[in-house]
């Protein structure tokens, strides 16, 4: 299998890498495979939700502007306010 050529390849798409004061092996952040892996998880659960919601839009086309007017507005208020200022 390629044990060794995988890991290294999941190790250098790891976005979570801690930074390090001296580099290690060249790099300035430490890098695991666990770290790539999710990174490349989490690219494609993005992708996805991404191309979903524009194919949603093309097909739709839901995301129209949609305005209500259900507030009273300020000046039909002829009773006015009162406020405690006690409490």
């Amino acid at each position: 299998m390629c044990k060794g050529k995988c890991k290294e390849k999941m190790r250098s798409y790891d976005s979570f890498g801690a930074p390090i004061g001296v580099t290690f092996n060249g790099e300035s952040s430490y890098k695991t495979a666990i770290g790539g892996a999710v990174t490349i998880v989490l690219l494609i659960i993005l992708g996805v939700n991404l191309s979903l919601n524009l194919l949603d839009l093309y097909t739709n086309g839901r995301y129209a502007r949609h305005e209500t007017n259900s507030y009273k507005p300020n000046s039909s208020n002829a009773a006015g306010w009162t406020m405690d200022t006690k409490n």
